[in-house]
């Protein structure tokens, strides 16, 4: 069974900011698991082989594309909430606020996985807000 995905357009910097978040996970039995970094006390969490290579080429892609390029990644509702996880709204670059942007973006997401619309009705129009975040 293929998972559903969710279309989320990022630019590098929040490309980077999510690949900083993440550590890889490996096996070497099937009992345990096992990541990279060390993860006690750490900001990161692991996350699979594939999500990484996926983010990978995403950011590669980005870099290559010119100038802060924007470059869609389709995510699965595991993946979302694993981005959901290491990033932080209050992480700014360069004075923009990065990780708010990512947060409204994710969840926004994580609400249409179940059929829930965001609209003016619920407090601020995020269809036009994310669009304003794109550009």
């Amino acid at each position: 069974m293929i998972e559903q995905t969710m279309p989320i357009v990022f630019n590098t910097s929040e490309l980077l900011l999510i690949d900083d978040g993440l550590t890889l996970m490996y096996s070497e039995s099937h009992v345990t698991i096992n990541t990279i970094r060390k993860q006690q006390g750490s900001d990161c969490i692991a996350a699979p082989y594939g999500f990484i290579r996926r983010l990978s080429h995403a950011v590669v892609q980005s870099c290559g594309s010119g100038a802060d390029a924007l470059v869609r990644m389709d995510l699965t509702e595991s993946e979302l909430l694993a981005i959901r996880e290491v990033i932080r709204s209050t992480t700014k670059v360069n004075e923009e606020e990065i990780g708010r942007g990512i947060k409204i973006k994710v969840h926004h997401s994580l609400a249409s996985f179940h059929g829930e619309e965001m609209n003016s009705d619920q407090g601020a129009d995020f269809d036009t807000f994310l669009r304003e975040l794109d550009e």
